[in-house]
């Protein structure tokens, strides 16, 4: 647990209004109290740091089916978000199958945080007979969640008409307790529940009664009863409507962030200020469930029917209320509009009735609304309005807003399956930011042809859909397995594999087939057979995009036949543009007898390509075991020269060859080299050789390796954008690094000379178990990206091999983090093959060993699409000094916030320590309040524009005598910079308890900048407060040295400081920056000023917020450090 004691201490630091009387002379300044100043530091983070650029990797979009189960309808869906970041979905099932056969049941299936399914689809209701309908379903603070449905079997303590059922589960989907009857009054129907989360673990549910019974005999009522987070009942069942004239139904209930609740619902009592129709009124109560204020009329638009109510707390402790409206009026004069209202915490109207939808032709209805963070939210809705994106009969639209109610971006479409209608949906905020939608689906298609389906997408925190990985093969027969992917020049891209499903044209073993893609992923035209020749297998594909749209694709040949019939033969086939075949599959190796195997193939920048391989043929050059042989070929596919003979050193077998283009129009070979000779005589070696455009060698075979113990193997070259190339392979060292590991991953960059850059390095940053197998592809910014089989089991895959990847810049320094490719982790996922698209992404294609996901027999192959985008990350922490002691001390927490500023959104990113700071590292999310939230030490996403705020803990490991701490916010494609006072904390680690002071400054443009006028004085105000030990036993007093300076640079200010008194006025005068004080600080806070004189005689100070800063510090006598704050110094310049 977290320790957030030292904040709470803070509260009182900055509470007071201050007017400075002494040299800045009536300026009024509102110093907030800290809670208040940490949010909006938080949100101005980017003033204080040096902007950076990183790549970042976004996935793709597409919409997955939910239910499993297929036959007969699935709908009424239902989704809540989870503590540990995924997600649950609840839905209505018609198949009368799986455990309910006697009509209609409850079905569920959970997901995690990289939207996984997690174990099966699960039946809810353990009573089956009659109907179970209408599903709600509300995550537990605790981690678990519940679901209440409709029961209408008239059996277990309610035996008229329909009841509310319920069943909670715990944070692994397990069951807890029994199915339990929600409703104490059971005369006349209990139907429709609402449920929300209350704080403290329990829950609400909320229904429509039909009993007449209590203070509401009119037709309907709304009923509700609270549960403690055991699920037993707290108090008793309570009407929640006032107004009791003619019929109260469809209630929506959402719990508040004070503990309490706020139920809305339909009221046709045609009273008060809404004598039309229906109306939307609400009701909101505390967390005991006392009714506060008077019931609300919601509309302020009367005119015509105001239905179907969805309600949301919102992160800043309002809510807001969505719902179907009938008027034909403001904006929207068509049929159904969808309007909103919002609410602050007191359940005050913040402005005005919204109209939510931007599309009104036709009709727009069925609302469901969600908080997002930072106290936004997003609505989604029902359109029939056939446009846009979506012109079938009804789709499924959202837009997002932001906290005060104005549109984020644009109404989108949420569903991309736009066959006939979906409708009814729901949206939950996920804990990463983002959202999830789920819909009723009535297409019939894309896993689910006999009736309607349940649907869902998940979406980032900016509004742009999130994909998991999506499956390649329609052939599922058999296996499929070693894909490789390659970009092609019109945006698109290829994946080729090897298919032993034996049909669709070659029943004989092993085939090659392939299936293209647009640049945003959807596939064109079917999965083809690419090799004619079918006896025996055809196996080892290999794929390269060809300059004028089209591609090549090589693979052995195991037939026998057609100018080759010794044991395996080089064969290819190229295709057009449009993946039309051009000519037929030729045979590429003029050698035939022996082995030809393993091929690998590059595009040249003329419009031909250069195909590479090995030859068991024990001539030409090489008699001692296997070589390296090549061809090239022309942009009509027609040979260049003859083959040739790659290898100089022959001695022993060479193998596995990789050939990359480069940019001259040359290319680069490297393979494995068992001769022990040249440089590494352990066991295998890396090699590679240069070549011209013109095919001729460019200077001398060359060792790649640098590391040469044991064997190097499964090399994979790429030519970067300034016309050098980089290297990787698979090391069985277990040097350089530590790793302890069987096997690594390294990799070597060189320039277009093939001279070495830098020093060889390790890529994997997870050395547990073994890494191998990798393959490396150019980034268009100058970097690379390497990707590899992974068997670490760790980091959310820990079921055996996963798909890991790491960015690099054109530096060759990481960018960011290693990151998880695959969101399947079931069994293997093996043989990676990563391709760079010409938009920028870039795509992973992967052999998948789950036999889930549209495949399961045996292996399957997947891919995932990573988009690019320049994007700006910073961070800040508070307070950027803390004093602990070891051994015994407690933990010692910071608050860090970091803002995506930039363009593209970052993922996959995670907080860390350097290894040699002398403590351990958790960190937890917290909401608008600081408090913390969800998992600790979980990873995490910025969407563009999204800010999150965490609490660090820091655990010290032993003493020090003080020094910066970085927390690393590292994505997996970049980090932030640190900067001293802003994003780094000062940790001073003593062996016994000592003062711990904490301090915090504030400046009168509220942003950390100190405006210096020209000529003139500008100033800080800062406090203090001891939460540790005093200098003596029992006292929290503690003597501080206090003194003021601008750090490491020379300024053109003159500082001067003082203490103040609570009015802000100088205890006694100013004296100058570097003269030091004594003051007694205990636990009650002391307040100063430092005050800025421009110097510069009109030179003016540029802001620079990392450099040209005013520090305050805070030591001890014998000149330790104990604190400091501080704040950016700027003056105008001419």
């Amino acid at each position: 647990m977290l320790n957030t004691a030292w904040f709470k201490i803070q509260i009182a630091i900055f509470s007071n209004r201050k007017r400075s009387t002494d040299i800045a002379a009536q300026t009024q300044i509102q110093t907030p109290n800290i809670q208040k100043l940490y949010t909006r530091l938080r949100h101005l983070a980017a003033i204080f740091l040096i902007p950076f650029l990183i790549l970042s990797s976004t996935a793709h979009a597409n919409e997955f089916l939910v239910n499993t189960t297929t036959a007969g309808n699935q709908g009424n869906a239902s989704v809540a978000a989870l503590a540990s970041g995924g997600f649950v979905v609840v839905w209505e099932d018609f198949s009368a199958s799986g455990g309910d056969t006697s009509g209609n049941a409850i079905r569920a299936q959970s997901y995690n945080a990289s939207g996984v399914v997690q174990g099966g689809e699960f039946l809810v209701n353990t009573t089956t007979a009659g109907n179970q309908s209408r599903p709600s379903v509300a995550a537990l603070t605790g981690g678990g969640f519940v679901v209440a449905w409709d029961d209408n079997s008239q059996s277990g303590g309610d035996t008229n008409f329909t009841s509310i059922r319920a069943q909670r589960y715990d944070s692994a989907g397990v069951a807890q307790g029994a199915e339990f009857l929600v409703n104490t009054t059971t005369s006349g129907g209990q139907t429709s529940p609402s449920m929300a989360a209350l704080n403290g673990g329990g829950f609400v549910i909320a229904w429509r009664d039909s009993s007449q019974t209590g203070a509401d005999t009119s037709s309907f009522a709304i009923r509700a009863q609270r549960f403690d987070a055991a699920g037993a009942m707290q108090g008793t069942e309570f009407l929640a409507n006032s107004t009791t004239n003619l019929d109260q139904s469809a209630p929506s209930v959402a719990g508040l962030m004070n503990g309490g609740f706020v139920i809305a619902w339909e009221d046709f009592s045609q009273t008060g200020a809404d004598t039309s129709s229906f109306a939307i009124r609400a009701q909101r109560f505390t967390a005991m469930g006392v009714a506060q204020n008077a019931e609300l009329l919601v509309n302020t638009t009367t005119a015509g029917d105001q239905g179907i109510p969805s309600v949301a707390a919102l992160t800043s402790g309002g809510f807001v209320i969505a719902w179907q409206d009938s008027s034909a009026s403001g904006g929207d004069t068509s049929s159904t509009a969808v309007r909103a209202q919002r609410y602050d915490v007191f359940g005050t109207t913040q402005g005005g009735e919204l109209l939510i939808n931007t599309t009104t032709a036709s009709g727009q209805g069925f609302p469901s609304v969600a908080a997002l963070a930072g106290g936004g939210f997003i609505v989604t809705w029902q359109d029939s309005s056939q446009t846009g994106d979506d012109t079938s009969s009804f789709a499924i639209r959202a837009q997002r807003f932001d906290a005060v109610g104005a549109l984020q971006g644009s109404e989108f479409v949420a569903n991309t399956t736009i066959v006939s209608s979906q409708g009814n949906p729901a949206v939950t905020m996920l804990t990463d930011g983002g959202f999830v939608i789920a819909w009723q689906d009535f297409s019939q298609s894309g896993g689910d042809t006999s009736g309607n389906a349940v649907r869902a997408q998940r979406f980032d925190a900016s509004g742009k859909a999130q994909v998991i990985e999506f499956l390649v093969n329609t052939a599922t027969n058999g296996s499929q397995g070693a894909p490789n992917v390659a970009a092609l020049s019109g945006g698109g891209f290829v994946i080729v594999w090897e298919d032993f499903s034996q049909s669709g044209g070659d029943i004989s073993n092993f085939a090659v087939r392939a299936q293209s893609y647009s640049a945003v992923g959807v596939k064109q035209g079917a999965e083809f057979l690419v090799n004619t020749t079918t006896e025996n297998n055809q196996s080892s594909t290999q794929v390269a995009g060809l300059h004028d749209g089209g591609f090549i694709i090589v693979w052995n040949d195991g037939s026998q036949t057609g100018g080759d019939t010794s044991a395996f033969a080089i064969r290819a086939q190229r295709y057009n543009a449009t993946g039309v075949a051009q000519g037929g599959e030729f045979l590429v190796n003029t050698t035939t007898t022996g082995f030809q195997f393993s091929p690998s193939v590059a595009a040249l920048s003329g419009g031909g390509f250069v195909v590479a391989w090995e030859d068991g043929s024990l001539t030409g050059g090489d008699p001692s075991g296997f070589a390296v042989r090549a061809q090239s070929y022309n942009a009509a596919g027609a040979p260049q020269g003859v083959e040739f003979l790659v290898n100089t050193t022959t001695l022993a077998s060479q193998l596995s060859p990789s050939v990359t283009a480069l940019t001259g129009g040359g290319f680069v070979i490297a393979w494995e080299d068992s001769s022990q000779t040249g440089g590494d005589t352990s066991s295998f070696a890396i090699r590679a050789q240069s070549y011209n455009a013109a095919g001729a060698p460019q200077g001398v075979e060359f060792l790649v390796n640098t590391t040469t113990a044991n064997f190097q193997l499964s090399p994979s070259v790429a030519a970067l954008i300034g016309g050098g190339f980089v290297i990787t392979w698979v090391d069985s060292s277990q040097d350089g690094g530590g790793t302890g590991a069987s096997l690594d991953i390294r990799a070597q960059r060189f320039d277009a000379m093939g001279v070495a850059q830098g020093v060889e390095f390790l890529v994997n940053t997870t050395t547990l178990g073994s890494q191998s197998n990798a393959s490396v592809a150019a980034l268009t910014g100058g970097g690379f990206v390497i990707a590899w089989e992974d068997f670490s089991q760790t980091s959310g895959d820990t079921s055996s091999f996963a798909i890991r990847a790491q960015s690099y810049n054109a530096a060759g320094a990481p960018q960011g983090v290693e990151f998880l490719v695959n969101t399947t982790t079931t069994n293997f996922q093996l043989s990676p093959s990563v391709a760079v698209l010409i938009g920028g992404g870039f795509v992973v294609a992967w052999q998948d060993d789950s036999q889930t996901g549209g495949d399961t027999n045996s292996k399957a192959i997947r891919a995932n699409i990573f988009n690019t985008s320049d994007t700006t990350l910073f961070s800040s922490v508070l307070p950027v000094a803390r004093t602990g002691f070891f051994p015994g001390g407690p933990v010692i927490t910071v608050f860090a916030s970091v803002i995506n500023a930039g363009s593209g959104a970052a993922h996959n990113c995670i907080i860390r320590t350097p290894e040699s700071v002398p403590v351990s590292l958790s960190y937890q999310q917290t909401n608008a309040l600081n408090v913390p939230i969800g998992p600790g030490d979980v990873p995490f996403d910025l969407a563009v524009g999204q800010a999150r705020s965490f609490i660090l803990a820091f655990t010290p490991t032993a003493t020090n005598s003080g020094e910066d701490v970085f927390p690393d916010i590292a994505c997996s494609n970049g980090n932030v910079d640190t900067i001293s006072g802003v994003n780094a904390a000062f940790l001073t680690i003593t062996s016994v308890a000592g003062p711990d002071i904490l301090s915090i400054g504030a400046t009168t443009s509220n942003n950390g900048i100190i405006n210096v006028p020209a000529g003139s004085i500008g100033f800080m105000t800062a406090s203090a407060i001891n939460i540790g030990a005093g200098d003596a036993a029992g006292s929290k007093d503690a003597t501080v040295v206090v003194t003021a300076d601008t750090g490491s640079a020379t300024l053109g200010v003159l500082l001067q400081w003082c203490e103040t008194d609570i009015v802000s006025k100088c205890i006694n005068p100013a004296v100058a920056a570097s003269t030091p004080i004594n003051t007694i600080i205990g636990d009650t806070a002391k307040l100063f000023a430092v005050f800025a004189f421009d110097q510069t005689s009109g030179a003016g100070i540029p802001l620079d917020a990392a450099n040209s800063r005013v520090f305050l510090r805070f030591k001890s006598p014998g000149g330790a450090n104990y604190s400091v704050t501080s704040a950016a110094v700027t003056v105008p310049v001419p």
